[in-house]
């Protein structure tokens, strides 16, 4: 019992150091961030999240089966393992992305920037590892027009504007060992939480003997989830590490709040100045739930080249939204990369150390609309910048990809992506001799 509480006390004690950083600086840096624009949020839970880390962001999204002892892994809770005994590894990323819509009449571009990570690591005992962060589930963003209807008697135009915003996040705290030399497992317990918001608007811009209808939904999701992860690990061949890797997240039933108010306002741009409530309905609950995701992955790694591929699939056609099913599917994702090292050991030569990605991904996404599978595909670049003669890494990822088409005249998303982390890296709870 004696021992038992010792490490309890001493997990605590290691935990509440970082745990209030993480929390501060990811509420400093969502303070100013721009949501995502994709008019593909609107249906199901939004754009559902592609995670990476910044070694993965050039592998084209693929972890499942890394080992990097001086790397933040969270896509396999298996990989924390393999961090050093005496070390800490703080990562933070940042994703900015240029979109490019277009339909076969017309075309137009936006720009986001969002958070992409907040991930701390580091050991509990020499053969338990920790790691907490946080990082998006899924976001909501589009503006939708449609100025085509008219009043039947005075023939004057009619818009219709469909908006939506918010997101889901995902907080996790996990732990990691290695069993028998050659298998490492994880779990995850993940609290997601968020708000999503859906409006329509009715506007008559010449009218003045019509007034303005908005209807705005309200959706505030949240519970727990856990995950799960084992690697499998060993040099099969002279000079050839090999990892196998899988994780498994069973059904998830998430806790939702929903509200919706509907009134009448005066004029174009006055939906912040109500003249008229129709309806109003406040805190009416329900349930929505999320199907089991399993994914496998594998890796082989030598002393200057690394091959990796991941699979994942979720069948969104079980999903169960307020009772009720959406026209979802099953979303499949194939991912692999490659990652070139000349020299990670080199004294001299900077360029022989840098870490050098080239990677691919491929996606049956959960959404079909009007017929056509929404599919989606990127090509990735990446750099692992080393910071001097110490393991801090800088790490950027290049994307570009394609998501959508113009058949049954649906809108076509072309996008060009940059992702940007830092890993600082640093040596924890050595007694020094001298200072």
């Amino acid at each position: 019992m004696l021992v038992l509480r010792r490490f309890w006390n001493l997990m605590l004690k290691r935990i509440r150091t970082i745990l209030p950083l993480i929390f501060s600086v990811y509420s400093v840096c969502l303070f100013g961030q721009i949501t995502v624009n994709s008019v593909y949020s609107r249906y199901g839970l939004g754009d559902l999240e592609r995670p990476a880390t910044g070694q993965s962001t050039g592998l084209g999204g693929a972890g499942l089966a890394l080992r990097t002892p001086n790397l933040i892994n969270f896509l396999n809770p298996a990989a924390y393992s393999t961090q050093d005994t005496n070390s800490f590894i703080f990562d933070v990323g940042l994703r900015t992305r240029y979109h490019i819509y277009s339909s076969p009449e017309k075309e137009q571009t936006f720009r986001t920037i969002n958070i992409d990570h907040l991930a701390a690591g580091f050991p509990v005992t020499r053969w338990l590892k920790f790691q907490a962060g946080l990082v998006p589930y899924s976001s909501v963003g589009y503006l939708v027009k449609n100025n085509k209807e008219q009043v039947p008697v005075s023939n004057e135009p009619v818009d219709y504007y469909f908006t939506g915003s918010g997101g889901i996040n995902k907080a996790y705290i996990g732990f990691s060992t290695e069993l028998f030399r050659h298998i490492a497992v994880g779990a995850n317990a993940s609290y997601l939480f968020g708000t999503l918001l859906y409006s329509s608007e009715i506007d008559f811009p010449n009218d003045v003997y019509y007034f303005n209808t908005m209807d705005e939904n309200r959706m505030t999701l949240r519970n727990f989830t856990f995950q799960y992860g084992a690697q499998v690990y060993d040099t099969l061949f002279p000079g050839v590490f090999v990892t196998a890797g899988g994780i498994y997240q069973p059904q998830v039933t998430m806790n939702v709040t929903t509200s919706r108010y509907v009134y009448n306002f005066p004029g174009t741009g006055n939906s912040q100045n109500p003249l008229d409530t129709i309806f109003y309905a406040d805190d009416s609950r329900g349930k929505v739930t999320m199907p089991p995701l399993w994914g496998a992955g594998i890796s082989f790694q030598t002393k200057r080249l690394l091959v990796t591929l991941d699979y994942s699939e979720q069948d969104w056609s079980k999903a169960l939204f307020l009772g009720k099913k959406d026209s979802l599917r099953n979303n499949r994702q194939i991912a692999g990369g490659i990652e070139f090292t000349p020299n990670r050991n080199a004294l001299q030569g900077y360029l022989n150390r840098v870490r050098y990605r080239l990677g691919g991904h491929y996606a049956d996404t959960y959404l079909k609309l009007r017929g056509e599978p929404i599919t989606e595909f990127g090509i990735t670049f990446g750099l692992g910048l080393p910071y001097r003669n110490t393991k801090t890494m800088f790490n950027l990822g290049f994307e570009y990809g394609q998501r959508g088409t113009h058949a049954q005249n649906l809108i076509r998303e072309n996008y060009f992506m940059m992702n940007l982390s830092i890993s600082f890296y640093d040596y924890w709870f050595i007694k020094r001799k001298f200072d």
